[in-house]
């Protein structure tokens, strides 16, 4: 595993972003930019963990949290709850939402 760090920054950032700041990000960008500027979400190549694992050019998933602590990358099984969260809220209070339920799982993660 490569991107541990990332992975625990990653759970601090969910966890301390603020509804005031999804709010004025909704505000002043494109809807489906938000996730991406805020967190790195929705795309290998924005985001952390998939850049501390990347590997010519694509990430090496292999090497990943995701994947060395549940066996399935970040979007797959029991992960995709989460990532489906994030995915598919539309609103500041929803996205708010997903981000404190996916940084809840990635410290269950952790445990394990």
């Amino acid at each position: 595993m490569k991107n541990l760090k990332e992975f625990e920054a990653l759970i601090k950032r969910y966890e301390t972003i603020t509804l005031k700041e999804i709010e004025d990000m909704f505000a002043r960008t494109l809807r489906g930019d938000v996730k991406r500027r805020l967190t790195g979400f929705g795309g290998i190549r924005n985001c952390t963990l998939c850049a501390a694992v990347w590997l010519q050019n694509i990430p090496n998933c292999k090497e990943c949290a995701y994947n060395g602590l549940t066996g399935r990358m970040c979007t797959l099984g029991d992960n995709s709850p989460t990532y489906s969260g994030i995915d598919e809220a539309s609103n500041p209070k929803q996205l708010l939402t997903a981000y404190r339920t996916r940084a809840a799982y990635m410290k269950l993660i952790l445990e394990k």
